[in-house]
């Protein structure tokens, strides 16, 4: 007996919980379409980039129309989709909480490099995905130029997301030159470019310059190259300031 009643309260205990949410979000949804200027908060991810706007965000909203209460999921579905239809967003959610606050958790697009060709210029972000650049945003990021296509951005994204995802690289490396096969790099704190070749053993390569720049520094002539080849296996070839 003492185990029906446990049932039988536990039972009653979730009705009352749906109907709590039921009637918690039926307020939500009439405060959201009872407003003629709802409250809305933006939250944007990275918090310190500015790749979209908060008004661009406003914008959508305002742009899509609000039906009846019946309709209220279908519009959250199809704002957060307008939303992420936006270049520069890479994810967003959106929901109304019980006060009828419409809220919007975006994650902004993350650019690992700029890609230079052909007189136009785009991110290649950290998804390998190529996007228009920011309008509002400048950040100081490696530029690559050269012959690229499709197939040669393919190519080149597992080596651009190992150097963002090193800041002693990221940090140095200014600009990458490619003519379809091999790169030469430029970077902030050597003077003579790299001959880097092909992306084949890109990681071995950059750990073969690393070390050649610790060591460099420090020493009288700190740049007394006017080239750093790291095509060689096991070797670094410089050619000498004459």
């Amino acid at each position: 007996m003492k185990q029906l009643i446990g049932h039988i309260i536990l039972i009653a205990l979730l009705v009352l919980l749906v109907l709590s949410i039921g009637l918690s979000y039926h307020r939500a949804v009439q405060n959201w379409a009872s407003r003629s200027h709802p409250a809305i908060e933006i939250k944007l991810t990275p918090g310190n980039k500015n790749y979209v706007t908060r008004s661009e965000i406003r914008r959508i909203v305002a742009g899509i129309p609000r039906n009846d209460t019946m309709q209220m999921h279908r519009y959250l579905q199809l704002l957060e989709n307008k939303i992420e239809n936006h270049p520069m967003v890479e994810k967003a959610e959106v929901w109304i909480d019980p006060k009828g606050i419409l809220h919007t958790e975006i994650r902004q697009i993350t650019p690992i490099a700029v890609i230079n060709t052909n007189g136009k210029t785009a991110y290649m972000d950290r998804r390998g995905q190529v996007l228009p650049v920011s309008q509002v945003q400048n950040k100081s990021i490696p530029v690559v130029t050269g012959i690229i296509g499709t197939a040669e951005e393919k190519k080149l994204f597992p080596l651009l997301n190992y150097v963002y995802h090193q800041p002693h690289l990221h940090h140095r490396l200014r600009r990458m030159e490619y003519d379809g096969n091999n790169l030469r790099l430029y970077m902030r704190t050597l003077a003579a470019p790299v001959v880097f070749g092909d992306t084949v053993d890109y990681r071995w390569k950059f750990y073969k310059l690393i070390q050649f720049e610790k060591y460099l520094t420090g020493r009288r002539a700190a740049n007394p190259y006017t080239e750093i080849n790291l095509m060689f296996d096991n070797q670094i070839v410089c050619t000498k300031n004459n």
